[in-house]
């Protein structure tokens, strides 16, 4: 959609888009409130679309992570693990 990508893991709709997880309060209601975080993957080089598409089989296989991934004060991997300060 537009810019970002539409993940639904059971009740919940995810939007990804380039370091950004939009996540729907209620994916049956577009009106909704939202929380929104980001995200880093370890590699800086990687091209976006595999950034987007890494952030979107994590969050198919633990949709736990967004929760992880807002709470987190600093940087998050797209597979839920904190970066070192020296990466």
């Amino acid at each position: 959609m537009d810019n970002h990508y539409v993940l639904d893991v059971g009740d919940i709709r995810f939007h990804v888009r380039e370091r950004y997880v939009l996540r729907l309060r209620d994916s049956t209601d577009p009106q909704c409130g939202h929380d929104e975080t980001c995200f880093y993957c370890v590699h800086k080089g990687m091209p976006g679309e595999e950034e987007i598409a890494t952030a979107l089989l994590q969050l198919r296989n633990n949709p736990a992570l967004f929760e992880r991934w807002a709470a987190q004060c600093g940087a998050y991997k797209a597979d839920g693990q904190v970066f070192a300060h020296a990466q």
